[in-house]
């Protein structure tokens, strides 16, 4: 992506399809970022490590306030994962709040690492879950942007998208970027 001769932004194309894995209990994943059962939305399905890539436990909330909430609990984290490969958990909801200005976000988003630690934007997590939603909606095609960071105060904007209209299902994540940090080195051996 870009402005004239400046590089603004990137997309990149998942590695492999959407592959889900393992379902967890609701109750387990509340448990995990320090929430009520209540504040996980299953509509039927539990929360799952799904991949299309890198694998993530995903979890939709019930409301934006719950994943406000949300905090990472060490112990039945660590209990939980790792699971399928997934090591981290990736929380979002539709409940975009007032965070978002109307029409500017589909989707609110959190990623906790088994750091404790957050990340502002998680493209690998953001494209397994939209290809986990069209997927469970049926649709051959979707495209949705996902706001992360805002709760940790570095909100960040991502757009992914799922296409299996041409009957081989790809999924894409991108959005701008800003430099945060620029700097040199110097390997031991080289002039």
């Amino acid at each position: 992506m870009k402005e004239g001769d400046t590089v603004v932004g990137g997309e990149l194309v998942a590695p492999e399809p959407l592959s889900r894995r393992s379902e967890v209990p609701a109750e387990q994943v509340a448990a995990c970022l320090s929430l009520d059962v209540d504040d996980i939305r299953t509509d039927g399905r539990p929360p799952q490590v799904v991949s299309v890539g890198l694998p993530f436990l995903v979890a939709e909330l019930a409301s934006r306030d719950a994943l406000r909430r949300c905090s990472p609990n060490p112990v039945t984290y660590k209990a939980t994962l790792p699971l399928d490969g997934a090591v981290s958990v990736y929380a979002y909801t539709r409940d975009v709040g007032l965070d978002c200005a109307e029409g500017a976000c589909d989707l609110q988003a959190r990623m906790f690492t088994p750091r404790m630690t957050e990340d502002p934007a998680t493209g690998s997590a953001t494209a397994a879950t939209v290809a986990l939603l069209a997927t469970l909606r049926a649709v051959p095609q979707l495209t949705l942007r996902v706001q992360q960071g805002v709760d940790m105060g570095r909100p960040s904007l991502l757009v992914a998208s799922f296409d299996a209209s041409s009957g081989v299902p790809a999924v894409r994540v991108g959005g701008r970027c800003v430099t945060v940090m620029t700097g040199t080195f110097s390997l031991v051996g080289e002039a």
